[in-house]
């Protein structure tokens, strides 16, 4: 019953397609499935932004132009015809490559049926509180918004793929900047779990892993957050992903200093008093140098040794405050190692005025 209300749902989406006049105009849609959804897991990992952190700022939380998964749903329609077309396309590139397949609406089927038997309850669990949603809608959301996201990533991995298609996407660069930069909001996640579902589904061979790809859109797209090439698996996979528990969780997990990525996840996490250290201007004239530390692994690899603060450089644009607050969003939720939350303190407290910036050399605008 689930399932057939959500392929009811996706379908009248697929036929308005071509009737819609403006990717800034989504149409709702009903269902009459009345039964409740099932409750979260006390062990949700998709969780809401606490509002100690909100307040601060709030649109630092909020999606400008995609929303992905329940917390958002409804509040940002510029993308969702987008959206629909990108399953189009995916729907009709599955019929050509199964010669097996009856037609669309079968292969679309096949999709809703084998998310919902297989990963259907254990995605809802992932949410925290009430989410106000029947469940055909939820699996229905879950599909199109998954297999966008997957097929988003494996374009921008395959160049000629991108081309070959005339994805007006990707003539728009700073959408597609804007993008990726709402994909690692807290709140505008899936499962990671769903998206490896549905990319192991398509997966066509020769081609690397959701994670090689994820990190690789990522890397290009969002400043500040270029993951060296050291960080990056050659290979990933189903083993390298099993403990991260979204998007955003994957860009946390690569951006913490190599030596401790093995460990960190299962330490407690430790409260660090830094307010002792002193601005820029202060250790400069106390005989401290700075130095840029571009060779390491990762941008929070801050060492100090022989009388000098090697610190990797920081490319700060104006959205790299969202960047950062959601990752220590995520930090504060997760309960795991406060890398990014250290990382602000330490330059909150070099960089308290304008002269100080002078003297630390890491920090490009």
């Amino acid at each position: 019953m689930e399932a057939a209300e959500a392929f009811k749902i996706l379908k009248k989406k697929l036929d308005e397609l071509s009737f819609t006049p403006s990717l800034s105009v989504s149409p709702t849609y009903a269902c009459s499935f009345l039964d409740a959804c099932p409750s979260s897991s006390p062990d949700s990992v998709i969780c809401n932004v606490p509002n100690q952190l909100r307040q601060v700022n709030e649109t630092a939380f909020e999606p400008q132009i995609i929303s992905i998964g329940p917390y958002h749903r409804g509040k940002v329609k510029t993308m969702e015809i987008c959206k629909t077309s990108y399953l189009n396309k995916l729907l009709a590139k599955e019929l050509s490559a199964n010669p097996g397949a009856n037609n669309i609406d079968g292969i679309l089927r096949s999709f809703i049926i084998d998310f919902q038997e297989k990963l259907g309850k254990s995605a809802r669990q992932c949410y925290e509180g009430p989410v106000d949603m029947q469940p055909a809608e939820f699996v229905a959301m879950m599909v199109l918004d998954g297999l966008f996201v997957v097929e988003l990533l494996r374009k921008f991995w395959e160049c000629g793929l991108k081309d070959q298609e005339n994805d007006d996407l990707f003539k728009q660069n700073l959408n597609l900047i804007i993008i990726a930069q709402d994909l690692l909001l807290l709140e505008n996640q899936l499962p990671l779990f769903v998206l490896d579902h549905f990319f192991e589904k398509m997966k066509r061979s020769p081609e690397p892993n959701l994670d090689v790809m994820a990190i690789h859109f990522f890397s290009k797209m969002v400043p500040g957050l270029e993951i060296p090439r050291s960080q990056r698996p050659e290979k990933g996979g189903r083993e390298a992903i099993q403990d991260i528990k979204h998007l955003l969780g994957l860009i946390h997990d690569r951006c913490l200093p190599s030596p401790q990525r093995s460990d960190i996840r299962r330490e407690d996490a430790v409260i660090r008093d830094l307010t002792f250290i002193r601005s820029a201007t202060e250790l400069s004239e106390a005989g401290i140098g700075f130095k840029k530390h571009d060779d390491g692994n990762s941008l929070f690899d801050i060492k100090f040794e022989k009388r000098q603060l090697h610190i990797p450089t920081l490319t700060v644009d104006h959205d790299s405050e969202r960047i950062f607050r959601n990752l220590i969003a995520y930090e504060q939720i997760n309960r795991g190692p406060s890398i990014v939350m250290d990382y602000a303190r330490l330059m909150d407290c070099l960089i308290n005025y304008a002269d100080d910036v002078a003297f630390s050399p890491t920090v490009e605008l």
